[in-house]
């Protein structure tokens, strides 16, 4: 907006001082034929009036253009300087493209190793720890080796059980011997448990120098692995 004021600005001053500077040219041709026309010394008085009358205007209108002209220089170099100053227009930038994403690596698919074949037959002994049991196998395969029958999970998932004790395989070894039933009601017979208990569970502990069938509720696994390491079957009953 400044620029273009500045420039409108210059240009009514340099009309101005063309058509004073045409004025003063008609004013001195003026003054010329005057001096003319009064010639060598008559009226002499009057001639002197007359070129004062002129002369005057016209160092006015000398000072006056000399003025335009300098205001005139002033607004040109503004006008200049500001169009330097404009920002110039900014290139419009290249589209860049984008940047194409690699294709996803597939993950390689982890196939878990099937478990080694156990051949429980060969690992069966006369005695076992609960140590030597727990290495022996894997818990899950132990829960594996636990026999029971689908009847017995529906019995089991219809009853209510109120006193329920725990027994250790070890003291299972001290009470029976070789190739005897273990069950609720022996137990009872020998009081290992209350009376009143109607689910057992069997603990590993110790050692085992006995193979039993149990029958029993529930069971560890380390106890699975000490009652079948030895040649015994561990049954869940209801």
């Amino acid at each position: 907006m400044l620029d273009t004021v500045l420039i409108v600005i210059a240009v009514v001053l340099m009309t101005v001082v063309m058509t004073e500077v045409m004025a003063l040219c008609i004013l001195w041709a003026q003054i010329s034929a005057k001096k003319k026309k009064l010639g060598g010394g008559k009226m002499l008085s009057v001639g002197a009036a007359i070129m004062t009358a002129y002369t005057v205007p016209l160092i006015v209108s000398c000072c006056v253009l000399l003025l335009e002209g300098a205001l005139l220089a002033l607004a040109i170099a503004s006008a200049c300087k500001t169009l330097k100053k404009l920002p110039d227009e900014p290139e419009a930038e290249p589209e860049k493209e984008a940047p194409i994403a690699p294709a996803p690596i597939p993950e390689p698919e982890i196939v878990p190793e099937p478990e080694p074949e156990i051949h429980i037959e060969e690992l069966i002994r006369e005695t076992i720890t609960i140590e030597e049991a727990h290495e022996a196998i894997s818990d899950d395969v132990a829960m594996h080796l636990i026999a029971i029958e689908p009847e017995i999970l529906e019995a089991r998932e219809k009853k209510k059980y109120s006193n329920k004790n725990i027994i250790n395989v070890d003291t299972l070894s001290k009470n029976f011997e070789n190739g005897e039933l273990v069950n609720l009601e022996r137990m009872k017979e020998k009081q290992l448990v209350p009376a009143n208990t109607d689910f057992v569970k069997v603990l590993a502990r110790g050692m085992l120098d006995k193979h039993l069938t149990v029958e029993a509720q529930d069971y560890s696994a380390d106890a699975v692995k000490m009652i079948v390491l030895t040649g015994g079957k561990a049954i869940e009953t209801a």
